[in-house]
């Protein structure tokens, strides 16, 4: 019994006297000021700081400084080429990193920053050719990743759910984004170079802060299913051309709902019927970099869903599908004055035959819409259909009109009474013919408001005239008028 009792403190008393092992698992609050890890790699120690600085050729072993809470900052220097798994794992205050160039792998199939806490941002140097997969695994308060271009490939699940995670930084040399890479995370704006040929399914499924995402591709990219989706504030995509094709049968943007414009290449070939499955058809617009005709080569595809059908499509030959807008215009365009304001509705109707939304357009009138003259209406489309910009219709109003109160027939002449109409008018017009469709008719023209007869002479006598009044109003260098009054026949003497 007391030499199990003893042989135990031993072991204790060596494990609170540990410096660097290869085994460590708890965290510890004590490091020398110097050592040596294994082999050619060494060590200092600032315990004020709490700054590490490792040197030397070769390796650093499997959990090396695995659980020593003191460390602040690792600097790596001299010939180190690789960095074992766990080597730092649960260093928990770890705030800061910095590789030396040099470095070509980082761990293997574990973690080796694994649940450093502290630390905010990375960056990978551009000897890295390997790093493990969970190699963050943990890092909780990750922000800012910058890989160097040594690495082609970002592995799989790499920086899954990393909530804290905002920026990446993808160099040209990296040739594909794995499955899940920057699933969950919370990036805002993504930029992939144009080295990149493969984006793997999920690869930014539902990162919820992201805004905005460019796709610089320069050859055959391919986008995987749900790449995407669930990435619901993500309201612009631009896609460069090199892009060939995007999803395989899933949708790649689905459920975006903020999603505003996606600007997709000629060089696409194939785009996945259920592409945009949840999106806000009101609010998205395709904008696609070549004709209509290229775009129904691709868009046959979808088999009978076409993405043309629910959404808009702004080709480089004009607007294209059934949602494009086939017409926009007043409900009605003429007034007759009454001394009220007149504001006429609108109707926009897309070429699918159905009523646009006037949720997707602002309406705003020019000043006055009471006398006569004529008013502008302008048209401010919104949402999907924002390229179509403003368009503006007119309307006018017109003078109220007045009716012959009398003809009188005279010798080769007529005296004619009408109603006198002197609100919004400048004076009246008589009209006169020797037919009731008034062919050939002649006009005489009165310019006072406030008269109310009038004699027209040089008729043929004992002749059947038919005689009809109207107002009209000048408004600058054009006049309104009125419509016609009933017409009156009588028989010249």
């Amino acid at each position: 019994m007391k030499k199990t009792i003893s042989v135990l403190l031993a072991l204790i008393m060596l494990i609170t006297s540990v410096t660097v092992t290869s085994f460590s698992v708890f965290a510890i609050t004590k490091l020398k000021d110097s050592g040596t890890v294994s082999g050619k790699v060494d060590y200092t120690f600032d315990s004020k700081t709490g700054a590490l600085s490792v040197t030397g050729t070769g390796t650093i072993p499997f959990n090396a400084f695995k659980g020593f809470t003191v460390i602040k900052s690792v600097k790596i220097e001299g010939g180190i080429t690789k960095i074992g798994d766990g080597a730092f794992d649960n260093c928990s205050n770890i705030s800061s990193v910095k590789l030396n160039e040099g470095t070509k792998e980082i761990g293997n199939l574990k973690s080796v920053f694994g649940n450093c806490t502290a630390l905010k941002s990375i960056v990978i140097p551009n000897s890295v050719t390997k790093i493990s997969t969970s190699c963050f695994s943990g890092c909780t308060g990750l922000q800012k990743v910058t890989f160097g271009t040594g690495l082609d490939t970002i592995p799989s699940a790499m920086f899954k759910d990393f909530g804290n995670l905002k920026t990446v930084v993808i160099p040209e040399g990296v040739v594909k984004i794995g499955t899940n890479a920057f699933e969950g995370s919370g990036l805002t704006s993504v930029t992939i170079p144009g080295s990149v040929t493969t984006i793997e399914s999920s690869a930014f499924y539902s990162c919820k802060q992201l805004k905005t995402l460019v796709v610089k591709s320069k050859g055959q990219t391919s986008i995987g299913g749900s790449a995407f989706d669930n990435c619901t504030k993500l309201s612009t995509v631009t896609l460069n051309s090199g892009v060939k094709r995007i999803g395989v049968l899933n949708s790649v943007f689905g459920n975006c709902y903020a999603l505003k414009t996606v600007t997709i290449p000629s060089s696409v070939t194939y785009i996945s019927s259920s592409c945009f499955k949840g999106c806000d058809e009101n609010n998205l617009a395709i904008i696609f970099k070549g004709t209509s005709k290229e775009w129904q080569t691709i868009d046959v595809l979808s088999e009978g869903n076409r993405i043309c059908d629910s959404f808009i499509v702004y080709c480089s030959n004009g607007a294209f599908g059934s949602k494009a807008i086939k017409s926009y215009k007043l409900k009605k365009t003429s007034f007759v004055y009454n001394g009220k304001v007149h504001k006429p509705g609108v109707t926009v109707t897309a070429k699918n035959g159905k009523t646009v939304s006037s949720s997707l357009y602002k309406v705003t009138y020019s000043k006055g819409l009471k006398n006569v003259g004529k008013y502008t209406v302008k048209i401010t489309f919104k949402g999907c259909y924002s390229k179509y910009g403003s368009k503006k219709k007119t309307f006018v109003i017109k003078p109220k009109g007045t009716s012959v109160a009398k003809v009188t027939a005279k010798k080769k002449s007529l005296v004619v009474k009408w109603k006198k109409q002197a609100a919004q008018t400048t004076g009246y017009q008589i009209q006169y013919s020797t037919t009731a469709k008034f062919k050939k008719a002649k006009t005489v023209t009165v310019k006072k408001n406030k008269t109310t007869k009038a004699t027209v002479k040089k008729l043929a006598s004992k002749k059947k005239y038919y005689v009809r009044v109207r107002t009209y109003k000048t408004v600058g260098k054009t006049k309104y008028y009125s419509g016609w009054s009933k017409a009156k026949a009588v028989k010249t003497k």
